[in-house]
């Protein structure tokens, strides 16, 4: 499966925030949308909108430890 972050807050340059169950980042911008079940073993992510990078401020989520990081976009 590719890069994932689950349960991610989209912060916007006009100050919108959106928490997504699942996204995708890309070098355009990123892509939101779920984590679906394939099978017993795998899982896929299914991408319903987009967010071009030069809306975005930040991206929020947790760690696997709890503690809270940010993504920047540039």
């Amino acid at each position: 499966m590719q890069n994932i972050i689950e349960d991610a807050t989209i912060i916007y340059k006009n100050g919108l925030k959106k928490t997504c169950e699942a996204i995708s980042i890309t070098e355009k911008g990123v892509y939101i949308g779920y984590i679906k079940p394939k099978n017993e073993n795998d899982e896929e992510f299914v991408n319903h909108s987009f967010i071009p990078k030069d809306q975005i401020q930040k991206i929020m989520f947790f760690s696997e430890n709890g503690k809270s990081k940010d993504i920047e976009l540039k």
